[in-house]
């Protein structure tokens, strides 16, 4: 599904159903919380302060909040990949070596059984 923002949204000043696009685009969850946006995405969370406008601007100055509102997105979603991709380094420079040993002492016990019962040649 394509990320999509359109007239009536900010017509409508309808932040909430473009954080719920987020999901369906990303599966990045987002929340709005005390003049704060929360982005959600595979247990990282990065939260980035918005203060949303009155309901009766002008459909210019509408124009110009979602912009911005647009632009923050934007900005946290560029730290929550930023994120994500450190922590799946951190996770694969910690858990390659582990699942190699892993996999050697398990491949030496089935040899192990097996070798002797002479089911493997």
């Amino acid at each position: 599904m394509k990320f999509r923002v359109t007239i009536n949204d900010v017509v409508k000043n309808d932040y909430l159903s473009i954080l719920e696009r987020l999901s369906y685009c990303g599966e990045v969850k987002a929340y709005i919380e005390n003049e704060k946006v929360i982005l959600v995405y595979q247990g990282i969370e990065v939260v980035r302060p918005f203060i949303f406008p009155e309901k009766d601007l002008l459909i210019e100055d509408k124009i110009e909040m979602m912009s911005k509102f647009i632009g923050v997105l934007i900005d946290g979603i560029f730290e929550l990949k930023k994120r994500y991709e450190q922590i799946t380094e951190e996770f694969d420079a910690k858990m390659d070596k582990k699942i190699e040993v892993m996999n050697d002492l398990l491949y030496e016990l089935f040899e192990a059984k097996h070798c002797k019962k002479g089911l493997i040649r």
